[in-house]
């Protein structure tokens, strides 16, 4: 992100806010009648974590398919045989495309 975030006290609340998002830094949080500060995220904050989140994610997803492709596909032939590669030999692999293109609504998922 190209803005630096700043901290800014508004006046009318006395709470820190975002200088991005405007958005409070800050909540009030009370056990046994007392007042505890405790920090929250802003809305571009919750953006960053929530971006990053999912480029993690898909990082592992990536790390798992390399996985199971090296232990799935030990024959090195094997690992250039695509959908997009089939040269049409065998009649009945649209079967296997359309078991592989559909595969979330047979599981269920």
């Amino acid at each position: 992100m190209d803005k630096t975030r700043k901290i800014l006290i508004y006046k009318s609340d006395s709470k820190p806010h975002c200088s991005i998002c405007g958005k409070v830094l800050e909540k009030d949080f009370f056990i046994f009648n007392e007042v505890h500060k405790v920090p929250c995220m802003c809305d571009c904050e919750k953006a960053e974590v929530e971006a990053l989140d999912a480029e993690m994610k898909q990082k592992e997803f990536e790390i798992e398919i390399s996985r199971n492709r090296a232990v799935g596909l030990t024959n090195v032939s094997n690992k250039l045989s695509t959908f997009e590669n089939d040269k049409g030999i065998n009649p009945k692999m649209y079967l296997a495309q359309s078991y592989v293109t559909h595969w979330n609504e047979q599981a269920g998922l």
